[in-house]
């Protein structure tokens, strides 16, 4: 499931129709209200500025094909091609980005400090801090990056076979409902969400045992959740993504309805 439905607590789960020429996906994506024909409606979260915060995706007849992983513990080697296998292969691109991996460690190049997102697709070089092969699952890292240790955080498109394994697949009398009446179950707050339909990129906060104010969540691009933007604010986290437990625990405000 893309929602935690064991740890996932909703004020309230009401219908509401979707926006003219707007599809819902993916269960446990971030929806937006919006106005149409005088009445409220819903689509997916786009990280605009103003848009304003409804609820989440709870009832799909759609099978997710995205998913988000962490793996931890790994090492850059000490010699050339100084590349990483991921697990998987497949890396997924957000609509709002070059990319959806991220390691929690700051690279150098050439002893510039970066961030530690990758470019997919890119060519590495001796100017760049990494890059990541989509189709492969394989990071290049810099030379000057030989031996750190690393968590990494993705995205990758599962094979309909993953797909089945993970979400199940619905028998055939339920297929395309929500398609059919336009309109869909959303969860609303307050309450608490644990979803994995969250930005890979966006660092959520760090795993310590120094207490912490947590982390602001907010809306993203293709009904994902991240921190900071334009986006709307949805509340804070509750649990951040690791190996054991990929899911976002996010506890979630009230929605405001219409927008402004």
């Amino acid at each position: 499931m893309s929602l935690d439905l064991t740890r996932t607590h909703f004020d309230q789960r009401l219908e509401f129709a979707i926006e003219t020429g707007e599809e819902i996906t993916q269960l446990g994506m971030c929806l937006i209200s919006r106005m149409e024909s005088g009445g409220v409606v819903t689509k997916v979260s786009a990280a605009d500025s103003g848009e304003v915060f409804l609820g989440f995706a709870f009832a799909l007849n759609e099978s997710n094909a995205i998913k988000p992983i962490v793996e931890e513990a790994l090492t850059v080697p000490a010699a050339s091609p100084y590349t990483v296998q991921l697990a998987h292969t497949a890396l997924a691109h957000p609509s709002h980005t070059d990319s959806s991996v991220r390691i929690n460690r700051t690279l150098d190049a050439d002893g510039v400090a970066a961030d530690a997102e990758f470019s997919l697709g890119a060519t590495a070089s001796a100017t760049t801090v990494a890059n990541a092969v989509a189709a492969t699952g394989v990071l290049t890292f810099h030379a000057d990056d030989t031996g750190i240790t690393f968590n990494c955080h993705y995205r990758y498109n599962l094979t309909v076979a993953e797909a089945e394994q993970t979400y199940y697949q619905r028998h055939i009398g339920n297929q395309g409902a929500n398609a059919f009446l336009g309109q869909l179950t959303v969860g609303l707050g307050p309450g608490l969400v644990y979803t994995d339909q969250y930005d890979t990129q966006a660092d959520f906060g760090a795993i310590t045992t120094t207490a912490a104010a947590p982390v602001a969540v907010t809306t993203a691009a293709a009904g994902l959740l991240t921190v900071a933007g334009n986006g709307s604010k949805v509340g804070s986290v509750i649990h951040i993504p690791t190996a054991a437990d990929p899911y976002l625990g996010v506890h979630i405000v009230a929605p405001n309805m219409s927008a402004a």
